[in-house]
């Protein structure tokens, strides 16, 4: 059971990461959520949802664009230090940490869609554990067009497991390696590509069905908005979904400090483009158990927000160097 208990703690911190399951103070979405909404208001929305085609807009009109920002702040800790079985030991520590201000502007040419994104980023994530370690630290300003990605600042990247024939530390003007995408890494979302909307939407149809919700509605102005609140029942319900058994055997219900865990989601009423989503929570736990330690804490942020303010990109982007590891 202590091996089971350890690669759930694992999948707790990728799912986080990968569901944007974040917190912040900050709330970008406000609205009228004072009276939770009923159950036929719930299908309703439900309904509206899978239905109304949300996404960018009216991409077939003249003069067409559309812009998003993405905000991530805060971080994510856990520890393990844990016996299993006689022969094996785990002591790892995964680390995530953020701060972007990251947006991307799409337009039309010949009819495809074209992103052209560009802002700070400062974001790490790593791996310290017995069996090697492993970084990828980001830092300075990125930009993103034609299909290439690039860095103003310093990017590392290392795996001491793999013999270090991976390490990579450049501080300059660089393109950056394909598979390293901004919104992915501090949002879950591939937001460069422009697919994340239909991905956003799959999540708020997923946890306006979550035990222990409380839905709230808004759509009393020119946008549709959306709060979902989890109570510790509903949050803890949703880690027992994914990871039943293990789950049930680490009573959570007993070693969780739970704080929030909220998801916001809007949209414009007459034209059906997305104008936002963010989700803000706040939790963490600290177990011992047969001379194993486990803790986990969270708390972070980030958002997606529709902005009106196009994209700059440098002008001398073809003079950045191709980087040679």
């Amino acid at each position: 059971m202590k091996k089971g208990l350890a690669c759930f703690l694992c999948a707790v911190l990728i799912a986080a990461c990968a569901a944007a399951f974040v917190g912040c103070d900050r709330v970008y979405i406000k609205g009228d959520f004072s009276t939770p909404a009923t159950a036929d208001e719930i299908a309703e929305m439900r309904l509206a949802l899978r239905s109304d085609g949300i996404g960018l807009g009216d991409e077939s009109a003249d003069g067409w664009t559309y812009g998003v920002r993405m905000i991530a702040t805060g971080g994510m800790t856990m520890d393990i230090d844990a016996n299993v079985g006689t022969s094996l030991t785990l002591d790892s520590r995964y680390e995530m940490e953020t701060d972007v201000d990251y947006a991307t502007t799409f337009t039309k040419e010949n009819g495809s869609l074209v992103a052209r994104s560009g802002g700070n980023v400062r974001l790490s994530l790593s791996e310290v554990s017995g069996e090697g370690n492993s970084l990828v630290s980001l830092d300075g300003s990125v930009y993103s067009e034609k299909g290439a990605s690039y860095l103003n600042g310093k990017l590392e990247m290392s795996g001491t497991g793999s013999g270090g024939e991976n390490d990579l530390s450049v501080k300059g003007k660089y393109i950056i390696p394909a598979g390293l995408s901004v919104g992915e890494m501090a949002g879950g979302f591939d937001v460069e590509s422009g697919d994340f909307v239909p991905q956003v939407v799959s999540m708020v149809l997923e946890v306006l069905d979550r035990t222990g919700s409380t839905v709230y509605i808004d759509d009393g102005g020119s946008e549709v908005k959306v709060k979902v609140s989890l109570n510790v029942d509903g949050y803890i319900q949703y880690l027992e979904d994914a990871y039943s058994s293990l789950v049930s055997a680490l009573n959570l219900q007993d070693a969780l400090k739970f704080d929030t865990a909220d998801y916001y989601f809007s949209y414009d009423k007459e034209t059906k483009a997305f104008t936002g989503y963010g989700a803000v929570a706040k939790a963490s736990f600290e177990m011992e158990s047969d001379g194993s330690s486990f803790s986990f804490k969270q708390d972070s942020a980030a958002w997606i927000l529709v902005t009106d303010e196009p994209v700059e990109t440098p002008s001398d982007l073809d003079s950045y160097s191709e980087i040679n590891a």
